[in-house]
């Protein structure tokens, strides 16, 4: 199974210059806790938000007036549609993140949530496979 398939695509945007409080509402009206920051929500992507992110705003005294584009992760972790589910478990574990965009041909295609990790049960069984090859590999080298 890949990126691909599991994907939400229903994918929802805020422009740079839009409120930290705008985000916040948006997450709480759609009850979602990750926005992508884009201008146009299909290649220009400046960045993401995430629950987190506005958290750590606003307990740091950022105003909630102030543009997402002053808090938003730029460096943003993601995958394609053909990556292994495998590879998208990896990198939210290496990353500590709980969301990760998936792209196609320079645009952005949609979203995987850990949630959409967990209740998949064909990724829950194909992560167990791919450790069980990983120990295979690492008990053959003993």
């Amino acid at each position: 199974m890949n990126a691909g398939a599991i994907a939400s695509k229903n994918v929802i945007c805020i422009k740079p210059s839009a409120s930290i409080l705008d985000a916040a509402k948006l997450m709480a009206q759609r009850n979602i806790g990750f926005l992508i920051v884009s201008s146009d929500c299909k290649r220009d992507l400046a960045g993401v938000i995430s629950e987190r992110d506005i958290i750590r705003a606003i307990a740091s005294g950022i105003q909630p007036s102030e543009p997402v584009d002053n808090i938003m992760t730029r460096k943003v972790v993601y995958v394609y549609k053909d990556t292994p589910v495998w590879e998208i478990a990896r990198l939210m574990r290496k990353y500590n993140i709980r969301h990760i965009l998936v792209m196609d041909n320079g645009q952005i295609f949609g979203v995987i949530s850990i949630r959409d990790l967990l209740k998949e049960s064909d990724v829950i069984e194909r992560l167990v496979e791919y450790a069980e090859e990983r120990i295979d590999e690492i008990s053959a080298h003993d």
